[in-house]
């Protein structure tokens, strides 16, 4: 079979296939992780029936397998998919089941079919990973739905899939159907009908590998020898597809997408040429996703031409289907056969070998480099094998990584098919043996970022990169100062950035709060954090909560802010703009740090990693970085390098246990006191700094942090937020604390010389 270029999504390892009833994959090896019996298609049953076991899963209590021929007791519902579906009848019932075959590092999604019985309104159902909840979901009563869905980074090689009734007490009654889990990746198969036995020159075809096809289907070769049908040639491949007659179809459902992705399919379409009395020109050509037409054309008889449909996926998979739509005036008219070939379903630009696994070749030999293009020494290493400079690695992404041998050596690649103006981020893993690596980033040879790859392991890097053009050229160097000093790379891609919604305005200013007492704490309060004595604080001033419009700008070089003594700190939460763009020491900054804090003196073991959060690491004493409310995971790779980039962003680190220090923020600086400061800082823009005085619950920072930014309000909070600088003085010495508690309640803003109005960096915020 010929092999077709393609492309990847952000979030792949390598390219997979996946296997679904009726749909021939690729060689056994290429499969995604399977969730067994996803489709409760192995417990087959003419009438419902309720069961306490059921093919690979664990029953907790009881379920109902329920076919979809036999479904009017419970409302009638149709999952739309296979013969079966299962309920979970009333609060806390559940199933679940361990998958393996999880590549560790990778992202995945789970996504499932829901609804609800019929009536029950107010039931909801829950998935849970390794017994941590994605999501408790409303369902419908009167349909399935494809929106119930999690991502996920697999931190080992297996995961405990859990789907469970969280309906509040009463007989509710949820449904699912069609468990699946994907890496992002689209798998559209047989895109170029060159999947089948040979055929010489055109034959008529009962079925199409990896498709549902009916009416008069045919496979013809490319060219003079398939002149029976008028020679045309594709150029893609040795076969093209034929719907000879009206009503004619071939339809897929490719799998894999990310639902939040954006993908763009495209196909190669024309007509059968007049050769024949009986063989009329004039077929009309139509194409549907999810059974709406989005397309139709009278395509040519005498050239191939391409159709582009760009659609945002809200599920894990579509629907195509390709139809033969000419009118029928006379019975001869049936007879007006539409041509179709090489269907691509991208997805986004990527890449090629973007995890340098295509050539096959390890060791320093190597002469080529599939889609790279390259000046210097290179080699390319095994995971988990020794390198040149003696460390063992592993990307977690394939089975090689590449190697930059000496300073001085780069690799680039050209993308294309942008869009100007669009926003793209541009992601890779990378690493270093020998302190001192330093990695440059270029594009169309300009260098845009330089940053110091990690000795511990690959980290992941984001850059957010404005198309100016349909195309550019990316370059990674080795800038080393030392000749000999390696720096290695892998995962190397480009996805489309989707804009969010437009943002709600901003609501009238609240009065102030009430002061805190005891029953307000307890109203907010989450179950599973224990409640803490309150703070001593006075009430804020009038008025208490503002919409922010300014933000400290830090230039990345001697500017940082430290924030008084404080005691008994737990979370700390800050609104935050990171530059893309960082000093070219930007490895050794931190967003916080607390390093010296009491901490350490209390927890020995911990030595000097407590309390900080950095651009190649994270202290010890949290166990959860959330962004816009979402956790990182793992919390291994939770950095700042990995956050989003020049946009607005809600970072919430939380505490396993108190501490008391004055901390710096946007700084290299590692002390507790007023150094002398090391040029290269964090670059960007602080607005509000927030420092609460109690571990928050996981559903307490998605509410606030998932909020846009200038639309919300801490007023439910207030009992547990001990430290407040909005940062809204405008041009100033001082930022001040609107919850005082024990201090002067003015942050510093440093050097000294920062301290003069006209070094003050203010920005209004956009």
């Amino acid at each position: 079979m010929r092999r077709q270029s393609s492309l990847y999504l952000v979030s792949l390892s390598c390219l997979h296939l996946l296997t679904y009833a009726g749909v021939e994959a690729g060689t056994p090896a290429d499969v995604d992780p399977e969730v067994g019996n996803g489709s409760f298609e192995s417990d087959q049953t003419t009438t419902w029936t309720y069961a306490t076991t059921l093919t690979s899963w664990t029953v907790g209590s009881i379920c109902i397998l329920v076919p979809n021929s036999a479904s009017e007791p419970w409302g009638g519902l149709q999952s739309g998919y296979g013969s079966m579906y299962i309920g979970l009848q009333g609060s806390g019932t559940y199933i679940e089941q361990t998958m393996s075959g999880l590549l560790p590092g990778h992202t995945y999604w789970v996504s499932m079919m829901v609804a609800g019985r019929t009536g029950n309104t107010g039931a909801t159902i829950a998935l849970y990973l390794d017994s941590t909840l994605q999501f408790s979901k409303a369902v419908s009563d009167t349909a399935f739905e494809s929106t119930a869905f999690t991502a996920f980074n697999a931190t080992g090689a297996s995961v405990k899939i859990k789907i469970a009734n969280s309906s509040p007490s009463g007989d509710f009654t949820v449904f699912a159907d069609f468990v699946i889990i994907t890496d992002g990746n689209p798998k559209l198969l047989n895109g170029d009908f060159e999947e089948q036995d040979t055929i010489d020159p055109w034959a008529y075809v009962t079925s199409v590998t990896g498709y549902e096809s009916g009416g008069s289907r045919v496979i013809i070769k490319n060219g003079p020898e398939g002149s029976d049908w008028g020679g045309l040639d594709s150029k893609s491949g040795t076969y093209y597809f034929a719907l000879q007659d009206t009503d004619d179809y071939i339809e897929q459902t490719v799998h894999g997408l990310s639902p939040v992705g954006t993908y763009t399919i495209t196909f190669m379409y024309a007509s059968r040429p007049p050769v024949c009395g009986t063989c009329l020109s004039g077929g009309k050509l139509s194409f549907f996703v999810d059974g709406v037409e989005v397309w139709s054309a009278l395509p040519s008889n005498s050239a191939w031409a391409t159709y582009t449909y760009t659609f945002a996926a809200t599920t894990t998979y579509k629907k195509f289907r390709w139809e033969n739509t000419s009118p029928v005036t006379q019975l001869v008219d049936n007879d007006k056969a539409v041509f179709i070939d090489n269907i691509v379903l991208p997805g986004t630009i990527l890449f090629g070998d973007y995890d340098f696994e295509t050539g096959g070749a390890t060791g320093c030999s190597i002469t080529s480099l599939t889609s790279w293009t390259w000046t210097g020494t290179i080699c390319i290493f095994a995971n988990a094998a020794q390198n040149t400079d003696g460390c063992t690695f592993d990307s977690y992404s394939g089975e090689t990584y590449l190697s930059m041998e000496t300073a001085g050596t780069e690799i680039h690649q050209t993308a294309t098919g942008m869009e100007v103006s669009q926003t793209w981020v541009i992601t890779w893993k990378m690493a270093a043996c020998k302190a001192g690596a330093k990695l440059g980033f270029y594009i169309d040879d300009s260098l845009v970022w330089t940053g110091y790859p990690p000795t511990t392991g690959f980290v992941i890097v984001n850059h957010i990169y404005v198309a100016t053009g349909t195309g550019a050229t990316f370059k990674w160097q080795n800038d080393s100062p030392a000749a000999d000093v390696e720096v290695y790379l892998d995962f190397i891609t480009i996805v489309k950035v989707i804009p969010p919604p437009p943002s709600p305005p901003p609501p009238s200013p609240l009065p102030p709060p009430s002061p805190p007492h005891q029953a307000l704490r307890q109203a907010h309060h989450s179950p599973s954090v224990p409640l803490l004595p309150l703070p001593s604080f006075a009430p804020p001033p009038s008025p208490p909560l503002r919409h922010p419009e300014w933000a400290l700008d830090f230039d990345g070089v001697d500017e940082y802010l430290l924030l008084p003594i404080y005691k008994n700190m737990w979370d700390f939460a800050c609104w935050v703009y990171i530059d893309s763009v960082q000093p070219q020491s930007a490895g050794q900054t931190t967003l916080m740090d607390a390093r010296y804090s009491n901490s350490r003196q209390s927890r020995p073991d911990l030595g000097d990693d407590d309390a900080y959060f950095g651009m190649n690491g994270i202290g010890k004493i949290w166990d959860g970085v959330f962004v816009n409310g979402e956790p990182m995971l793992p919390l291994s790779e939770a950095t700042w390098a990995n956050l989003i980039f020049d946009e607005w962003i809600h970072v919430h680190l939380r505490a396993t246990r108190s501490y008391d220090d004055d901390i710096n923020v946007m700084s290299r600086v590692i002390t507790g006191e007023e150094p002398e400061v090391v040029p290269g800082a964090c670059k960007g823009r602080l607005a509000s700094v927030f420092v609460w005085g109690s571990p928050m619950s996981d559903e307490d920072i998605l509410a606030i942090g998932g909020m846009v930014y200038g639309s919300f309000t801490y007023k439910p909070y207030t009992t547990r937020l001990m430290h407040w600088f909005p940062i809204e003085e405008g041009e100033g010495i001082y930022t001040y604390d609107y919850y005082v508690s024990g201090s002067d309640g003015q942050a510093r803003m440093f050097p000294r010389s920062f301290l003069d109005k006209t070094r003050i960096r203010t920005a209004q915020i956009k």
